[in-house]
């Protein structure tokens, strides 16, 4: 954690509480509604596919730590209550806790034939004050279309499924005012109205043979695209951040990013919007 008045850097390690498993690593962190999660990934135990999530709402406040069945991909707070997305090797599930008291209260299955599944942190979002949106891919044969699921916050369950045109794989969705966002990994973005019709779409540049798509993030009228090279190029260049125009499509600016070592993996946040 940095903080933002004096640079100062606090590490922290946060240890599973199973002790089966020695080096757990994680699979996301997250901000949402004032509190930061991340999971745990403990993975197989004689339970089973296991993590735990870890949460707290300010530095003051002790943290929360849990254990669920399976791997944890992503999590949301709404209404004072976390939702957590897991998923084992056939199944995906949602599940609610209540974090004054740190127990699960209810788990859901979610419609996945066992091929479908979530790529991203960023695919399951609040849709509204009573809604989640969750985007599925068939991870598995890759001959399934995606889809985009509407989950209930009170009962769990899935009361929408829309299918996406074919080719269009979204890995991270975003409501901005009444449009909600889908960016498929290959280079295509679609705008959705309320009822998940598709309105329109554009294309952007998400690499090549020599360089990868690594992080996406939206301002309320551009979109950053980060795109990483497999090797330093000249000039110390790892890669680079590129702005389109969420109206046109356009791109508007491109920011290179320099680095003096190597890099697996980029990732960035947006600290104020345009």
């Amino acid at each position: 954690m940095i903080n933002n008045k004096t640079g100062r850097i606090k590490k922290f390690n946060d240890k599973s509480l199973s002790k089966e498993t020695e080096d757990e690593g994680a699979f996301f962190i997250n901000t949402s509604d004032k509190y930061v999660l991340h999971d745990i990934n403990v993975g197989y135990t004689d339970s089973g596919l296991q993590g735990e999530l870890v949460y707290w709402k300010d530095d003051k406040q002790k943290k929360n730590q849990i254990k669920l069945d399976g791997e944890i991909v992503s999590a949301q707070v709404l209404d004072n209550k976390i939702y957590a997305i897991t998923s084992d090797e056939e199944n995906m599930f949602i599940i609610s806790i209540d974090p004054k008291t740190n127990k699960q209260e209810k788990k859901a299955s979610i419609p996945n034939k066992t091929v479908y599944f979530t790529d991203d942190k960023d695919a399951f979002q609040p849709f509204d004050e009573k809604t989640f949106m969750l985007a599925i891919n068939d991870n598995v044969n890759e001959k399934e279309p995606s889809k985009i699921l509407l989950i209930d916050k009170e009962t769990l369950k899935t009361k929408k499924e829309v299918v996406m045109e074919n080719g269009f794989i979204p890995t991270k969705l975003k409501r901005i005012n009444d449009e909600i966002v889908a960016v498929s990994y290959n280079g295509k973005v679609s705008f959705f109205d309320e009822n998940l019709n598709k309105k329109k779409s554009f294309k952007f540049y998400a690499g090549n043979s020599e360089k990868l798509l690594n992080d996406v993030k939206f301002g309320d009228s551009n979109m950053y695209v980060l795109i990483k090279g497999f090797d330093m190029q000249k000039e110390n260049v790892l890669g680079e951040i590129t702005s389109y125009d969420l109206k046109s499509g356009k791109k508007v600016n491109t920011t290179p990013l320099k680095a003096k070592k190597e890099w697996e993996i980029a990732r960035f946040e947006l600290l104020h919007n345009e």
